[in-house]
């Protein structure tokens, strides 16, 4: 399991996600509630493309109030993410987050946070309902907040499966098709204590390398 900083955090309600075996396509779609960030929490109104979004899938969303979340990546059985797809086109592997933190009008269309999906972790899937996701290249309003020019973002989605019903074992493997529901976080990533290690004896290292060199010189 990712471990994530506190904030800044988004959340997503009313995830509502579909595999296809047949093209290993994943799709997810939720509202985007809350943002939290180190100083306080905000709502998440929507923009001109979450109305336009959730009024395509549901003729009753007009009163929409939130954002929205969509998520599209190539899994293949057992949990890859693809690169390509099974007819040899190239993956879409992306997630967005369309919404507004003002009162802008919603004749805007604001991207509050997007990225690439690279890697999918389903250890806990069958137990607990769990798929995390790893994002990079995150861009959008928000990214600052995620690590700017190097953002990172994680999805943490925790889902009920729907159907089939009973729930097959290869529709926690991705080895068949299946529609879930729940929710998700969209947190940042830290570091794993091995990493930071990693990262420590390079400084430590490159420190002594530098002492020396500048003790070579002095004696010269």
């Amino acid at each position: 399991m990712m471990t994530t900083a506190p904030a800044p955090d988004i959340e997503i309600l009313g995830v509502g996600a579909i595999y296809d075996a047949g093209s290993d396509q994943f799709f997810a779609f939720g509202s985007a509630t809350r943002f939290k960030s180190l100083s306080g929490i905000d709502a998440i109104l929507p923009d001109k493309h979450s109305l336009e979004r959730a009024a395509a899938i549901d003729p009753y969303a007009a009163a929409i109030k939130t954002g929205v979340f969509e998520m599209q990546a190539t899994i293949k059985p057992g949990g890859e993410v693809a690169a390509f797809k099974p007819d040899g086109t190239v993956a879409t592997n992306t997630f967005t987050i369309h919404g507004s933190l003002n009162d802008a009008a919603p004749t805007d269309e604001i991207v509050l946070l997007k990225g690439t999906i690279t890697e999918m972790n389903m250890a806990v899937f069958s137990t607990s309902g769990v798929l995390e996701f790893m994002a990079t290249g995150v861009s959008g309003e928000l990214s600052k907040y995620y690590g700017g020019a190097f953002a990172e973002a994680f999805l943490k989605m925790t889902l009920s499966v729907v159907e089939p019903n009973p729930v097959t074992a290869g529709a926690y493997r991705f080895e068949s098709s299946f529609m879930a529901a729940g929710q998700a976080d969209v947190a940042k990533p830290v570091p794993e204590p091995a990493s930071m290690a990693i990262w420590g004896s390079v400084v430590v290292v490159g420190s002594v390398l530098s002492r020396r060199r500048m003790k070579n010189r002095l004696s010269v």
